[in-house]
């Protein structure tokens, strides 16, 4: 967090959400309206999140700059970016000193490029299976990291006491019951188990993860009945004394 706040105060590092709203004119460039002092109504182009940062690392390739897409599984990526999709690969962006990049022409008349300077993060939680939305024409131009929940991360950060023993209990419940002997993305993120004491540790259980994992069983993603599943959430309220 401190380098992500490093980067937010030089203006290094933007964060967007995608979702099923999202276009090309808001996070590119699109028209806008204006109203002039005498009540005219004029339309300029506006450019958007993308194109700002990449103006401003184009303007400074000394230093990096990062564009973290949240959730970019829930937008029509494709469309988001359009033609543009073709400059996110490394061997067609501008370095500062090379003519082998690729560029684009946009409405605006303006032409754009995309800086190697700039690193574009998107994340997304591969539970809800919404992967396949991404096409592989945007998909090859990313690598893929999968970022798994981490016993250890609880075991360092949380200060609830009975963090790890609640941890390792739902890990067990969701092996033990998965639907899916291949599909791994169920267990619940460390985030959930990273608690200041333990009074908060016991609210997330009762709002959080417990809700969660009944999503889980009623859309057939664990196998479980509902008594069933009612008795371990019994167990685990023992445990962190709910």
């Amino acid at each position: 967090m401190s380098e992500y706040q490093k980067y937010k105060a030089e203006n290094r590092i933007s964060f967007v959400t995608f979702h099923q709203a999202l276009e090309y004119d808001v996070f590119v460039e699109g028209m806008k309206a204006e109203v002039t002092q005498n009540g005219d109504v004029i339309y300029k182009y506006s450019s958007g999140i993308f194109k700002d940062i990449c103006t401003r690392a184009e303007n400074d390739l000394s230093h990096n700059y990062i564009l973290i897409i949240d959730e970019i599984n829930r937008g029509n990526v494709s469309k988001i970016f359009g033609e543009l999709i073709t400059l996110l690969e490394a061997d067609k962006r501008w370095t500062g000193n090379n003519d082998d990049y690729e560029s684009v022409v946009l409405s605006s008349k303006e032409m754009f490029r995309v800086p190697d300077n700039l690193y574009i993060i998107g994340t997304m939680n591969t539970t809800d299976r919404s992967v396949g939305t991404i096409d592989y024409a945007v998909r090859r131009r990313f690598a893929f990291v999968t970022l798994e929940p981490d016993l250890n991360v609880v075991k360092e950060y949380s200060k609830a006491i009975k963090a790890v023993d609640l941890f390792c209990e739902v890990s067990k419940y969701i092996g033990e019951y998965k639907a899916d002997d291949d599909f791994d993305d169920l267990m619940v993120g460390h985030s959930y188990f990273i608690a200041k004491d333990d009074n908060e540790l016991k609210l997330k259980l009762e709002y959080e993860i417990i809700p969660l994992l009944e999503d889980y069983r009623k859309d057939g993603l664990l196998n479980i009945s509902k008594d069933e599943a009612d008795s371990k959430y019994i167990v685990w309220k023992n445990i962190v004394n709910v």
